[in-house]
């Protein structure tokens, strides 16, 4: 996490990947999905809008892939959220876009019936395709 936190400074100024500053406020979340051998792992962007007529508010998925001791960032897929869509959140503050965030990355792909754990095979290789 702190190698990311030095790095998305940077990341951020290319608006395609995580918008522009004066429309799009951004926060990297806390959690961390790492890969059952921890070679790589996937954090997320949340994406607050400052108005939002029709996005409730986004994550950007970000790879990190641990080559010898440093972590390479790769920009990933992202999750739109509709306004009005999830009844259980009414405002779009950063800890409700979180909690969309977190259960998007635990269900997409094939789905665990049992534990917190993310589909190795889908954000490690599938998406890699």
């Amino acid at each position: 996490m702190t190698a990311f936190n030095d790095t998305f400074p940077i990341l951020k100024t290319v608006k395609k990947n995580f918008g522009a500053p004066e429309i799009v406020t951004t926060k990297v979340d806390e959690a961390l999905f790492f890969k059952k051998d921890s070679s790589e792992c996937m954090l997320i962007v949340l994406r607050k809008l400052q108005a939002y007529d029709f996005i409730f508010g986004s994550a950007r998925m970000v790879r990190c892939i641990k080559q010898n001791k440093n972590w390479k960032f790769e920009i990933s897929m992202t999750f739109d959220f509709d306004k009005d869509y999830f009844k259980l959140y009414k405002e779009n503050n950063f800890e409700n876009i979180s909690k969309l965030a977190r259960y998007s990355a635990l269900t997409e792909g094939d789905i665990k019936s049992e534990g917190c754990e993310i589909d190795d095979d889908y954000w490690f290789v599938y998406l890699k395709k």
